[in-house]
């Protein structure tokens, strides 16, 4: 086929690719909607909208570009549930499979000799397989790897700049999208002009500085669009970079899955890197600049995939493999001669060095998985230091690829990935097509969306409170921000609350409720009683200043507060239930009942609704309390439970104490005399019984 029909049919082949991804991505919009980071992404894009400014009104570690990419999404598609998920799932349908193509042009130029269109467009169509998890921060930076990837093996300074022009400005998006991925890539290209690249130095340097100063131009523009805003830049620097890339991923990594084979998909592609790193040393291309720069920043891209350890974070690391397999795959036939040669046992030479940059490789991964995914941080410059040290291949390459090779190619590329995840790349098809020709909601619509069965019943019923209360602005914590769609305004900045939120950021959501209250609170109960300590005082403010309403059963277990009519110092040991449980092992559990059907009010109403302390046998907790509060609790009527207990308060030598019946009314008891902690005891009247404790608090002096 010549290049004049070649380019067309390749295009044309590209769009009904698109067609089907656009397709895929509105059909399944409907389905797809999350309650996690797809809920809180679309509040973003919301506020934004209506007016607000990333930092300053509200605060994420992650640069603001999808945010702002998802408000365009609601401008021009509305501002609901259904909009945001298209414009989600436009990401690896659209964006991602587009960028795709562009890199398997540029990378098969740069190693195969010629573009592959063949080997381009099956690449493009093997996203339609894969779980649709791939975002602007795998797309935008593909773009710019590709057109670093055009500045290699031309003869051309124009065109050597302004590929460097277009590398720099891709580059500075790709921070804007996910400045871990801007910083991977940037780290590649730093070390391939360091260290791979035959060029003069001063022709090295020189694009170095056509490709940083672009990408600064785009970075500094646009943290200085969002200053003139009203962005504060230092809590800017701090969240996107201290927070994002120190502290927030401290504690994130999973385990990673050990090695067995229904945990094949989790290390099938660090073989696969070490072969190709084999095969690149074999067919004479291993010291190319392109190869260096392909493969580290493949193997820098599965970083995600050792952190998280996760079926998600794997396919989202893969993206470049896609592109590499089917290249890997033309190579195998186009260099046949060298790699026959290479391997020849009269002269070995080649073959060693092959399996020691295979094994170098995998004993890189093996280290990643051990210690730290930073390790793969060293790929870039221990594969510039193999290259110097192969030096030139005794062979020289062989010719460009044919037609018929890249074709083969790229269907074994894409059968190759529907088999290495099959069942689920079958399914992610299928779902496509059955979203877009077969399915019907099954229930109504919520923001254009259905939900699964439960989460639907738990929306329905915070609705009904939120109609029934009209909040104006609402605070939901730790991890449920989708009900921030359902209120004009949120009380705080953070909106979020990460397992590794700080203690000032504690105290900043606190200060941010004193300046503007609340009018309706949503805590995920589940999420609390796991929480860490550093929550423990803004659980104590909410405690003082809101009461529980209502507590949400359907879908997960909310409580839905309202504020108090008269403030009062106030420490829920519910809310330390992960303390309680730590100290006192096994014996330790809780349920939810409504007010208004218990026989033992705990004070504040009938109506109120009540978390309950369950306890097998006698357990404790120490903490300090000021000396004027109260402890207050009441015992709970029920099955199987002591129909009497006993609370003890101790400081030191002094106790006081007190004895409940179930299904009395909530009684109190001073604090011990003294100074220092008090240590609160739980003892059922007869030894081995459980008692169900409604609400046990501290409490001081209404204010």
């Amino acid at each position: 086929m010549t290049s004049r029909i070649r380019v067309p049919a390749a295009l044309f082949l590209l769009l009904c690719i698109l067609s089907v991804g656009i397709a895929f991505a509105w059909a399944k919009s409907l389905y797809s909607f999350q309650f996690g980071d797809q809920a809180l992404f679309h509040n973003f894009a919301r506020w934004i909208n209506h007016g607000e400014i990333y930092i300053r009104d509200f605060i994420h570690f992650r640069t603001p570009g999808t945010y702002y990419y998802l408000a365009l999404g609601q401008r021009l598609f509305g501002e609901t549930f259904r909009a945001t998920s298209f414009a989600i799932l436009l990401e690896p349908y659209l964006f991602q499979i587009a960028a795709s193509f562009a890199l398997a042009l540029a990378a098969t130029r740069a190693l195969l000799g010629r573009a592959s269109f063949a080997i381009a467009v099956f690449v493009a169509a093997t996203f339609l397989f894969l779980t649709p998890i791939f975002q602007l921060r795998t797309a935008i930076p593909a773009l710019a790897l590709a057109a670093y990837l055009m500045t290699m093996g031309g003869d051309r300074p124009r065109a050597d700049r302004a590929w460097s022009l277009a590398a720099g400005v891709l580059l500075g998006l790709s921070y804007w999208v996910g400045q871990e991925v801007f910083i991977l890539l940037a780290w590649v290209i730093f070390w391939v002009e360091l260290a791979a690249r035959k060029e003069p130095f001063g022709e090295r340097v020189r694009r170095l500085v056509w490709i940083a100063g672009s990408s600064f131009v785009v970075v500094a523009g646009g943290i200085g669009a969002l200053v003139l805003q009203g962005m504060p830049v230092g809590e800017y620097l701090y969240y996107t970079s201290i927070y994002a890339l120190f502290i927030q991923p401290a504690g994130m990594d999973l385990p990673f899955p050990p090695f067995a084979i229904e945990n094949f998909v989790y290390y099938v592609f660090f073989l696969e890197i070490a072969l190709i790193g084999a095969l690149f040393v074999l067919s004479g291309v291993f010291a190319e600049p392109a190869a260096i720069a392909f493969s580290s920043y493949a193997i820098l891209r599965l970083v995600s995939a050792l952190g998280r350890s996760d079926y998600l974070h794997l396919v989202f690391s893969i993206s470049e493999l896609v592109v590499l397999t089917p290249i890997a795959i033309a190579m195998i036939w186009a260099r046949r001669g060298e790699v026959a040669r290479a391997i020849d046992r009269r002269a070995p030479r080649h073959l060693i060095e092959a399996l020691l940059v295979a094994l170098a490789i995998l004993i890189l991964f093996a280290a990643a998985i051990s210690t730290s995914s930073r390790v793969l941080l060293l790929a870039p410059p221990l594969l510039c230091l193999g290259a110097r040290m192969e030096g030139s291949p005794a062979n020289e390459p062989g010719g460009a690829s044919s037609g018929l090779t890249n074709l083969v190619a790229g269907v074994l590329g894409l059968g190759a990935m529907v088999a290495v995840f099959y069942p689920n790349s079958t399914a992610a098809f299928r779902f496509g097509t059955d979203a877009l020709f077969y399915s019907v909601p099954s229930r109504p619509l919520i923001g254009g969306v259905q939900f699964g069965p439960d989460q639907d019943q738990e929306l329905k019923g915070v609705e009904a409170f939120f109609e029934e209360h009209r909040p104006q602005r609402i605070f939901s914590y730790p991890i449920r921000p989708i009900y921030y769609a359902f209120a004009p305004e949120h009380a705080t900045r953070l909106t979020y609350l990460e397992p590794q939120t700080t203690e000032a950021e504690v105290a900043g959501l606190i200060s941010d409720l004193e300046i503007a209250p609340a009018d309706v609170i949503v805590q995920d109960v589940g999420q609390m009683l796991r929480a860490r300590p550093v929550l423990y005082p803004l659980a104590d403010y909410i405690a003082s200043n809101y009461r529980t309403a209502h507590v949400n059963r359907e879908g997960r277990l909310l409580e839905l507060r309202l504020p108090r009519d008269e403030m009062r110092p106030t420490m829920r040991l519910m809310d330390r239930y992960r303390q309680l449980a730590g100290e006192n092992g096994g014996r330790v559990g809780f349920r939810a009942i409504d007010g208004a059907g218990n026989r033992a009010g705990a004070g504040g109403g009938d109506n109120e609704a009540r978390l309950v302390l369950e306890a097998k046998g006698r357990i404790s907790h120490r903490l300090a309390v000021a000396d004027d509060w109260v402890f207050t609790t009441a015992l709970l009527e029920c099955a199987d439970c002591a129909r009497q207990a006993d609370v003890e308060l101790m400081r030191g030598e002094k106790v006081t104490r007190m004895r409940l019946s179930a299904g009395a009314a909530a009684d109190t008891i001073p604090m011990p005399a003294g100074t220092g902690p008090v240590t609160v005891i739980f003892q059922p009247n007869v030894d081995g019984k459980r008692a169900a404790w409604i609400d046990p608090r501290f409490e001081g002096p209404v204010k």
